[in-house]
């Protein structure tokens, strides 16, 4: 059946889908029943039709959205080593440099001594991103100076729950995308030892590899799989929900007509519930129900 949704629901559906963290479900394997193909959870497969599920055991795994600003993992103030006055700056933010480069020169300031340049030269490979001197002008010791940041790699930090910080595995591949489009692919490289206390967030860090897709400051949205579930999904829709107790309405395979038998809800996943209780692999069920089922009525047309 097709439905279609008007301008305001479109509207409001993409509002939503910019919610930063959010629950998303996805099949990870399936184990098939007796001939009778996919289960019920997902599309129809062979031996069944829109109309009627079979129960199969499948995965499901429980993924959360988190997201945050690109960053360089490395960053360094070139200070400094003593007082005096700046003569020269040859760099200037954007420029590209090279480990050893000159950064910038001072002239020590100790009466009634003559030194040479003191001169500052670049840590690492990198860009210069800020400068906080100006020529002519005196540098205190230790004072900051030129900022280089490097481009070899860069880092994501993002906050997590307490209820799902120790159910992600340090050092799992993840995919993240920007949010203006393009793909990449990194690593969770770390989980904070403890929260902040005052909101109970951990963080985490996420590090990519310099590539097309990776610059400073890019907001970043990965998918991070927290835990694994397996057992008999079906659909949410496919529950009858009668006097505070659930139903599944069953296909007789020897008369073809429906039986209701109670069955225990487990975790909701997106559309899906597992079913704990009540609904055995290769049980066929009706996935769309009418409201005018009754017990012992023959199995509605359309149903195989």
């Amino acid at each position: 059946m097709k439905r279609y949704r008007t301008p305001s629901a479109a509207r409001h559906v993409a509002a939503f889908a910019l919610v930063l963290a959010f629950w998303l479900v996805f099949p990870l394997e399936a184990q098939q029943g007796g001939g009778a193909g996919r289960g019920g959870a997902g599309g129809p497969g062979a031996g069944e039709s829109a109309l009627i599920g079979t129960a199969s055991v499948e995965s499901r795994g429980r993924v959360i959205q988190v997201g945050g600003r690109l960053k360089p993992k490395t960053s360094i103030v070139h200070t400094s080593t003593f007082t005096g006055v700046v003569r020269d700056i040859p760099v200037e933010p954007g420029d590209s440099v090279s480990t050893g480069e000159l950064l910038f020169t001072v002239d020590r300031n100790e009466a009634g001594q003559t030194f040479q340049l003191h001169t500052v030269r670049s840590r690492i490979d990198g860009i210069v991103s800020k400068v906080d001197l100006l020529a002519e002008e005196e540098v205190s010791a230790n004072g900051a100076g030129v900022t280089v940041i490097g481009r070899r790699e860069y880092i994501l930090e993002a906050k997590i729950s307490d209820k799902d910080a120790f159910k992600v595995a340090l050092g799992q591949q993840v995919s993240g995308r920007r949010v203006d489009g393009g793909d990449l692919t990194g690593r969770l490289s770390l989980r904070s030892p403890e929260p902040d206390y005052d909101t109970g967030l951990f963080e985490l860090t996420f590090e990519f590899p310099a590539g097309p897709q990776t610059f400073a400051g890019a907001f970043v949205l990965i998918d991070l799989p927290t835990e694994l579930i397996r057992g008999i999904f079906v659909p949410s829709e496919s529950i009858d929900r009668r006097y505070g107790r659930n139903f599944l309405w069953l296909v007789d395979p020897d008369t073809r007509t429906l039986i209701r038998r109670e069955v225990e809800l487990g975790t909701s996943l997106g559309d899906e519930t597992l079913i704990n209780a009540g609904l055995a692999e290769g049980d066929r069920y009706l996935r769309v129900l009418s409201g005018r089922e009754q017990e012992g009525a023959p199995l509605p047309a359309g149903g195989r």
